[in-house]
C-alpha cells in the first residue's frame, strides 16, 4: 500500500452515537466515479483488506471500506489492535444489527 499510488484517507463515520473508522481509496481520476463498498473478512481490515480496497480503486472505482471492529480493542481501538486470532474471535461475536447499521452508514457515506 505505501507504494501505490492511489490517494487514502481514513474518515471516521457517525451514527447513531457510533463511530466507525473507514478506510476510503481513491482511483486516479478526477471525474465522479462509481462507489464500491469493501467489506472485510473474519480477520477485520487486515493488511490484505485495505489492499483489496487498493486495487478496486485501481480499477476505477472510490473503495469504502469501513473497519467494523471499530471501538471493539482495548482503548477504543481497531483491527490493527488486535491479534489475528483476538480480531477473528471478535467479528465472530458482532451483533449483526450493529453490523448492518455500520455498513449502511458507510454505503450512505459513499
Amino acid at each position: 500500500m505505501a507504494k501505490s499510488p492511489r490517494h487514502r484517507e481514513w474518515v471516521t463515520i457517525q451514527h447513531n452515537g457510533r463511530s466507525v473508522d473507514t478506510l476510503i481509496v481513491y482511483p486516479e481520476s478526477k471525474d465522479k466515479r462509481p462507489v464500491v463498498l469493501v467489506i472485510h473478512e473474519i480477520f477485520g481490515l487486515s493488511d490484505w483488506a485495505q489492499e483489496l480496497a487498493d486495487e478496486v480503486a485501481e480499477a476505477g472505482y472510490v473503495a469504502v471500506a469501513p473497519d467494523l471492529l471499530t471501538g471493539m480493542a482495548a482503548n477504543g481501538g481497531r483491527t490493527k489492535d488486535f491479534s489475528i486470532d483476538a480480531a477473528m474471535e471478535a467479528v465472530s461475536k458482532l451483533n449483526q444489527t450493529q453490523v448492518t447499521a455500520d455498513l449502511n452508514a458507510a454505503a450512505d457515506y459513499g
